[in-house]
């Protein structure tokens, strides 16, 4: 990714040339017009620019790796060969990346309380688990943990009322018809 942006980059700014093939400003001629040396000296300061945003957009260790190199192309080869490296090498990379991923979340799910298990059954029989992110596996467990909070609050608020409903009618005919004003009142 810091390839395709960095090449953009130079490219919008008219330096990709300094890097892809180590261009250099042509040469003043004999007795040059004023415009001849601006044109020169504009030329002249694009290489060692585009070196200089190279330099800015890596960090301080990579910096060290490349400081020694004098033209971007040399530092843009250089961090080519250490970074990209051939297809299979960069084949290599993804797959470790891919398995350490796993890994990941073979312990994020074993470590998940029982509680989750029919969740993560679920789970595996609508996806294949080794598609799916790390965040759509705490969204989707998130979202069980909140049914789950809402049923018991439901539960609870219905086991209140039961309650009350036992105690109005036991207690006489004033508590009763309080309770029948304040229940009333709520369907109202």
């Amino acid at each position: 990714m810091w390839t395709v942006k960095m090449k953009t980059f130079l490219r919008g700014q008219v330096l990709w040339l300094y890097v892809e093939e180590n261009k250099q400003p042509p040469t003043l001629g004999p007795n040059p017009t004023l415009n001849q040396i601006r044109h020169h000296e504009e030329e002249a300061t694009k290489a060692p620019r585009a070196l200089s945003h190279i330099h800015v957009a890596v960090t301080e260790l990579v910096f060290t790796r490349i400081m020694v190199y004098e033209t971007a192309k040399e530092a843009w080869d250089k961090l080519k060969k250490e970074f990209g490296g051939s297809d299979t090498t960069r084949n290599m990379q993804l797959l470790g990346e891919e398995m350490t991923y796993k890994r990941i979340m073979e312990k994020v799910l074993v470590s998940l309380p029982e509680r989750f298990e029919s969740k993560i059954s679920s789970l595996e029989d609508s996806k294949d688990l080794s598609h799916i992110t790390l965040t759509e596996l705490v969204h989707a467990l998130q979202a069980q943990k909140q049914r789950r909070s809402l049923r018991q609050e439901d539960s609870s608020e219905g086991a209140m009322v039961a309650g009350f409903k036992g105690k109005a009618g036991q207690g006489g005919n004033k508590r009763s018809a309080a309770y029948k004003k304040g229940k009333e009142k709520i369907s109202n």
